[in-house]
């Protein structure tokens, strides 16, 4: 072989060599322990608490839309809009004129029915006094009772037709039902009023109370929360629970949920903010979250380190890129946080 080429082989089995000895520098060994490619943390160094929330608003305890229930004009308007009234003040006044007629007519009425009845008693009584003389038969007796019983009868229809006056001549005059705000007006002096009328909408002046709607995954989180508060624009006032309802709303498939404010100040009623609460069961981070399987098959859930070795355990309601509700049983864990998606099960850990 011509020295030259003899040359040149040497020179490309050093290359091939030295290759082979670069490759075997880089590439980790075979005996490279696993435990140190991933890294593991327990699960109070991993625990979040998130922060919920729910639409919310401020309302009333009661809002009452006062009608007319009579017909008449309006002859004053005492409350005005934004003014606070005590309950049973007297809000509108309706003219009581042709009511108080009416009052007048059905006394006359009562007081004829009593005029006749005892006129009716003291026929009754003769009759009775002239049967036991023999001057008169049964019959006439019995016609006496008769007419007695008729006008009785008449005397409970006028005192009907009085009580009825008296009421028609109260709705004349409408009060608040409780202390209140006057929300809005929307009648006015020198109007007919007719029954059903809307003249006036209340809110009660009582502390508001504050309404959200919650989910189904809410109501679990909310029912344990111990922190709760109502935002709206940039304010916030504490709040404590009164009550959930019991039932779903069909529409919404949400439940109402009822607070009341810590404080003595509120906001308004007809505020609208969120109802915010720390969720006091233990959350991990979404980057701890490991994958088995695909398609069909893809379960998520946490490798945890027991004794020593690897171990899936999968986590139902995974939401990619948001918080985990850790299970209960796993509270102690040791949870793999690097390398988890690459680590079989039952791999040594040690």
């Amino acid at each position: 072989m011509p020295r030259c080429k003899a040359v040149k082989l040497v020179f490309f089995v050093a290359l091939i060599g030295l290759g082979f000895h670069v490759r075997a520098q880089t590439t980790p060994s075979a005996t490279t322990p696993l435990r140190s490619m991933i890294q593991t943390k327990p699960v109070t160094e991993l625990a979040l608490y998130p922060l919920r929330e729910a639409s919310a608003s401020v309302v009333a305890r009661n809002q009452a839309k006062i009608s007319s229930e009579v017909s008449g004009v309006i002859v004053q308007m005492v409350a005005e809009t934004g003014q606070t009234v005590a309950r049973g003040a007297e809000l509108v006044q309706i003219d009581p004129t042709d009511y108080r007629l009416n009052l007048e007519r059905a006394r006359a009425s009562l007081e004829s029915s009593r005029a006749r009845l005892a006129q009716a008693e003291s026929q009754l009584r003769r009759a009775r006094e002239l049967q036991a003389q023999n001057f008169i038969s049964s019959e006439a007796v019995t016609q006496r009772e008769t007419e007695k019983a008729v006008v009785e009868a008449e005397l409970k229809v006028s005192e009907n037709a009085l009580a009825q006056a008296q009421r028609a001549l109260s709705k004349t005059s409408l009060r608040a039902p409780f202390a209140a705000v006057i929300l809005s007006r929307t009648a006015s002096v020198g109007e007919l009023a007719n029954p059903g009328t809307l003249l006036l909408t209340l809110v009660e002046a009582a502390p508001p109370q504050v309404s959200a709607a919650l989910t189904a995954a809410d109501v679990t989180s909310f029912d344990s929360a111990r922190e709760l508060s109502f935002e709206s624009q940039g304010r916030t006032w504490a709040l404590k629970k009164l009550r959930i309802a019991a039932a779903v709303n069909p529409g919404t498939r949400t439940r109402e949920a009822r607070l009341v404010f810590t404080d003595a100040e509120s906001a308004l009623p007809g505020t609208e903010g969120r109802l915010l609460w720390r969720d006091t069961r233990i959350h991990l981070p979404a980057s701890v979250i490991a994958t088995r399987g695909v398609g069909a098959d893809l379960r998520y859930g946490v490798v945890v380190v027991e004794q020593g070795k690897a171990r899936f355990v999968p986590i139902a309601g995974v939401q990619e890129g948001r918080p985990v509700l850790l299970p209960r049983e796993l509270y102690n864990a040791i949870i793999v946080t690097r390398g988890q998606n690459a680590v079989d099960e039952g791999a040594a850990l040690r």
